[in-house]
């Protein structure tokens, strides 16, 4: 008999992915893990039907873990369903000498950006299939035909479209020369990054490729990345003795803060000052300083250089907004430039009396209004964990 393995983040994850679930986000089902191996959760999203085409509802989660999941997990030691509301109301799977659980959600429960966001790729590429087949049917007629005509001409046709599922491609900062980039995978700094955000790629006969990156929502975003030891080994780009002295050594974090015009003592007072919630503290709209940054031109310059590796270009820009209008543009150097020409100061959101663990940064370009935010996005965790940038696209 096989001995049991302790449940750890990475053979949980290595398990899902043997099982063929992906860790990507997926209308077919996947699952997210901790973002750290000092995290505990693990959400299985289940898709509307099994296997079996039985649908899968708010009330029939449970028996997904009882009688699907649970039996695949003999080999961890000490696998059980138990009911643990607090969690999920459906329960959970748990283990011995582990502190991991993992919980079902339906994708359709995951909030309206999220699930309009995979049927929409889906959507898209059921429309790009009917029109290689000659069908004609489709939910999205106009784009079809626009594209048809903006991109790929007369003379040629759609010969194949499959869905890649670059919406979720890792996008790190990286640290190179004094200044921070937003890279795609981890790599060298580049504004090239269709390829690698491609969500549906679609073919031609004559050997064209389109790299679509597609968006739902009125707010979507660019990347949402980790600022700790996984990224910026060994202590992350504010070490814990750095943020609690208030002296900000580390040339990543210092680069941070400069620029984003932040400062130092009001970024540390922000989560030094932060006030935990409790079951007996009512949550409550943060009080913030608002504080406007000047933009010199060589902080201009500076920070629109950032923008073109956070925005990119190599690939074309689709956008279902939240009235069901599809736009598109294709993302090139030129309109790459327009897109991170930056037309306003940076206005910055302090936080105070310990409301809240992020602060955030707004700016707006010729094509874009940004919100970069630099947060905590671990319960129990203070310090700034994360940095992301949302958009809002100006149509």
């Amino acid at each position: 008999m096989m001995a049991q393995q302790i449940a750890t983040v990475q053979n949980i994850t290595k398990f899902f992915k043997s099982l063929g679930i992906s860790d990507k986000e997926d209308k077919k089902g996947y699952f997210i893990g901790p973002k750290s191996a000092a995290g505990k959760e693990f959400i299985i999203f289940l898709p509307e039907r099994n296997r079996n085409n039985v649908q899968y509802t708010k009330k029939t989660r449970t028996d997904f873990l009882k009688e699907e999941l649970l039996p695949t997990l003999m080999n961890f030691k000490g696998a059980k369903y138990e009911l643990v509301p607090k969690n999920s109301t459906a329960g959970q799977i748990s283990f011995q000498s582990s502190s991991l659980y993992i919980i079902p959600k339906l994708i359709s429960m995951k909030g309206t950006g999220a699930s309009k966001g995979v049927a929409f790729e889906g959507d898209m590429e059921k429309d790009f299939k009917s029109l290689i087949n000659g069908t004609n049917k489709f939910k999205y007629p106009k784009f079809i035909e626009e594209f048809q005509k903006d991109y790929v001409g007369n003379n040629d046709a759609i010969t194949e479209v499959k869905i890649t599922g670059g919406e979720n491609t890792k996008r790190p900062l990286k640290f190179q020369a004094g200044q921070l980039y937003c890279s795609l995978r981890g790599g060298a700094k580049t504004s090239n990054i269709g390829e690698g955000l491609a969500d549906l790629k679609v073919m031609t006969r004559n050997g064209k490729t389109f790299n679509l990156s597609a968006k739902f929502g009125k707010t979507v975003t660019f990347f949402n990345s980790g600022i700790g030891r996984e990224v910026f080994p060994p202590d992350g780009a504010f070490p814990e003795d750095e943020f609690k002295s208030g002296q900000f050594k580390d040339k990543r974090g210092k680069a941070i803060l400069d620029l984003f015009g932040l400062d130092p003592q009001k970024f540390r007072d922000v989560f030094e000052k932060y006030v935990e919630k409790s079951g007996v503290i009512k949550k409550r709209k943060a009080p913030k300083e608002i504080v406007n940054v000047p933009l010199s031109s060589a902080k201009k310059t500076e920070l629109q250089e950032f923008l073109k590796t956070v925005i990119g270009h190599g690939f074309l820009l689709v956008h279902l907004d939240d009235k069901g209008h599809v736009h598109h543009y294709e993302m090139t150097k030129s309109r790459l430039d327009k897109a991170s020409k930056i037309t306003t100061d940076l206005s910055i959101e302090y936080p105070m009396e310990g409301s809240a663990k992020r602060i955030d940064i707004k700016v707006e370009t010729e094509l874009y209004k940004l919100n970069f935010n630099i947060r905590s996005k671990a319960a129990g965790v203070t310090k700034p964990t994360h940095i992301m940038c949302d958009y809002e696209l100006k149509h």
